[in-house]
């Protein structure tokens, strides 16, 4: 039987993906536990989020900038690539004395219909230190 690190070379060579593990692996991790790669890839790094943003991490992340007025906005798709799992950070001084739950109804209100597309999202809030 061929070793694991033979095994994953022929699998992400020799079928045209890219050579690098980190682009391709949201395109083979992104299909789930169906895959016949899921059984030997690590689990770790389904969901390793990409270095690079995507074109709706950006386009959340511009919405959440502009709605809050603030450039402290991080948008992670943790999914492997996928886009259907989110975790979700926002600094703001519109928080300034509003309880967590108004904090994420008005984040969640300002991402809605992205929202819709997705399985899940953590989203974590934050009021500016010292204002």
């Amino acid at each position: 039987m061929a070793s694991l690190p033979k095994l994953l070379h022929t699998a992400f060579f020799s079928s045209g993906l890219s050579t690098s593990l980190q682009a391709s692996a949201p395109r083979v991790l992104c299909s789930g536990a169906s895959h016949p790669l899921s059984q030997l890839l690590p689990r770790q790094l389904h969901s390793t989020p990409s270095v690079y943003a995507s074109p709706k991490e950006e386009l959340v992340t511009k919405k959440l900038k502009a709605a809050f007025e603030t450039e402290n906005v991080e948008v992670q798709d943790t999914s492997g690539g996928c886009g259907s799992m989110y975790n979700i950070f926002v600094e703001s001084d519109k928080f300034k004395g509003l309880r967590l739950p108004k904090q994420h109804q008005l984040v969640t209100a300002a991402i809605e219909d992205d929202i819709k597309e997705w399985h899940g999202f953590t989203l974590k809030t934050k009021i500016p230190d010292g204002k």
